[in-house]
């Protein structure tokens, strides 16, 4: 993944936000005519037969969510300003604001290029905006991607000297296990980033902890069960994982959580192709998640979606 930068935002701010410092009565119904009982109806006195038991729905299901309109390759989502905040890995000038259901707003300008974004975090009003700082397929350089976008609009340079396997990655193609950002979360009182790539040396993913100056401090590795980090989400005093396949391998993505004291916990399974999740603030036991499709913004060949899913 590369590195992007965080866009700071307020949280009043209009639909397009050009300023880097603030990501700122139906009818009645008609009774219906009285019917008269079937001959083979129950007896009024018979026992109701017992309600179904709640079912969580199917991760895939197509009834949980939709289509997201405006976005093709939804890399990442955000809870913000009442509603949501999409980030498009296609789409290096500018993020998606959406309701709650999803109607789009419209587009919230970032005030430097970012590329490849594949990860926000939010922090305070604002957010981080963090491209995937890798390489494009054949690996070669894109220095776009390279970028983290603070809260305040300023770009942060990232140091990587603490994390030697993170340095020997960088180069290298993504699905050839080069070094590539997906996740990023305010947690702990700092700035982590989750990598897609490269594992750890014994197989575990790995999260950056970063310093105000971008400069890592902590290396934390995570037993994903071989997978790296795809998404990171603050969930009270831990963190939510999104986990996936390191290449492009269209696999089943798992959910993880790691605890303050970075004991890792599998949660259940998530759709393949899952890019984002984020918490429902209106619904604490459930989740929100995109997927990626295919195409540029206005030339998708398939288009992003959204859905829900009860939190495992």
């Amino acid at each position: 993944m590369v590195w992007a930068l965080l866009v700071a935002c307020t949280c009043a701010a209009p639909p397009v936000v050009p300023a880097p410092a603030v990501g700122t009565a139906t009818p009645s119904p008609v009774a219906p005519s009285p019917v008269a009982p079937s001959p083979d109806a129950p007896s009024p006195d018979a026992p109701s037969p017992a309600a179904p038991s709640p079912v969580a729905p199917s991760p895939d299901a197509p009834s949980t969510g939709g289509v997201l309109a405006t976005s093709c390759e939804a890399s990442t989502i955000v809870p913000w300003n009442g509603g949501w905040l999409v980030g498009d890995n296609e789409d290096k000038r500018q993020l998606y604001a959406y309701d709650l259901d999803f109607t789009p707003r419209g587009p919230v300008s970032l005030p430097a290029e970012v590329d490849d974004i594949e990860a926000l975090a939010l922090a305070g009003a604002g957010y981080w905006v963090v491209g995937s700082h890798s390489t494009n397929k054949d690996g070669e350089a894109r220095p776009l991607r390279e970028r983290l976008l603070a809260p305040d609009g300023t770009l942060t340079p990232l140091a990587l000297a603490a994390c030697p396997a993170c340095v020997a990655a960088q180069g290298r193609a993504p699905n050839a296990g080069g070094f590539n950002i997906e996740g990023a979360a305010v947690w702990d009182g700092a700035l982590w980033l989750g990598l897609r790539a490269p594992l750890a040396p014994d197989g575990r993913a790995q999260l950056l902890r970063l310093d105000a100056a971008g400069a890592v401090t902590e290396v934390a590795p995570l037993d994903l069960g071989g997978l790296g980090v795809r998404e990171l989400v603050p969930d009270g005093d831990g963190l939510l994982v999104v986990a996936g396949p390191t290449t492009d391998a269209d696999t089943a993505h798992a959910l993880y959580r790691v605890a303050a004291d970075r004991t890792v916990t599998k949660l259940g399974a998530l759709p393949p192709s899952t890019e984002g999740v984020a918490l429902d603030p209106t619904d604490p036991a459930r989740l929100v998640y995109v997927t990626d499709g295919d195409g540029k913004p206005g030339k998708c060949t398939a288009p992003a979606r959204w859905g829900w899913i009860a939190r495992p």
